[in-house]
C-alpha cells in the first residue's frame, strides 16, 4: 500500500540536441521532481558526463565517447512510483586535422605573392602571425604577405557541414 497524497511523477525532457563529438549540449530540459527525486542516466550510444551532476534537472551533457546517438533516460522517482523519458543526442563527426601547403615551404621576409592552402571543406578561417593576408580569410587557398622576420605562422580552421571544426597551424 502506498499512501502520498501526491500525484504519480510524470518525466519530461526537452527536444533532441546535436553536437560535435567531446563538445556539450544545451540545457537537457528535464523537470524538477515534485517530490521524491530524479537523475539522468546514459542508456545508449556513447558515454558522457552530467554537469553540473546528474540529479540536476536541466543538467547539460558533455560527450567524452561514442558515436551515437546516445539516449540519455531522466527518471523521476518518488514513494509512490517512478517515470521516465528519454532525450536524443546526435554526436557529429568533426573534419580531419587540415593540413596547411605554403607556398613557398619558407618565405623571405617582407615577400609578397606567397600562397597557403588548406583541404577541401565546407568553409575556413586563416590567421596569420608576423605577416599579412592580403586575400580573403574564408577561402580554401589564401595569399599573404610576409613579416620583417620571415618567421610567418598561418593558422586554419576548417569546418564541415555539420558546423563541426578542426585547426592546425605551421
Amino acid at each position: 500500500w502506498c499512501l502520498d497524497f501526491a500525484y504519480p511523477p510524470a518525466a519530461t525532457v526537452g527536444d533532441p540536441q546535436s553536437i560535435c563529438s567531446g563538445s556539450t549540449t544545451a540545457g537537457l530540459g528535464g523537470n524538477p521532481p515534485v517530490s521524491g527525486s530524479g537523475a539522468w542516466s546514459v542508456e545508449s550510444g556513447g558515454t558522457g558526463t552530467f554537469n553540473p551532476n546528474a540529479s540536476t534537472p536541466d543538467a547539460t551533457f558533455t560527450h567524452t565517447g561514442g558515436n551515437g546517438p546516445i539516449t540519455l533516460r531522466w527518471t523521476l522517482t518518488a514513494v509512490c512510483g517512478a517515470d521516465a523519458a528519454d532525450v536524443e543526442v546526435t554526436i557529429f563527426t568533426p573534419p580531419a586535422v587540415p593540413t596547411i601547403t605554403a607556398v613557398p615551404t619558407n618565405p623571405d621576409a617582407g615577400s609578397s605573392g606567397n600562397q597557403a592552402s588548406g583541404p577541401s571543406a565546407t568553409s575556413y578561417a586563416w590567421s596569420i602571425s608576423d605577416g599579412t593576408i592580403t586575400s580573403a580569410t574564408n577561402l580554401q587557398t589564401i595569399n599573404y604577405t610576409a613579416g620583417g622576420s620571415g618567421a610567418v605562422t598561418l593558422g586554419l580552421t576548417v569546418f564541415n557541414v555539420s558546423g563541426c571544426s578542426a585547426s592546425n597551424s605551421i
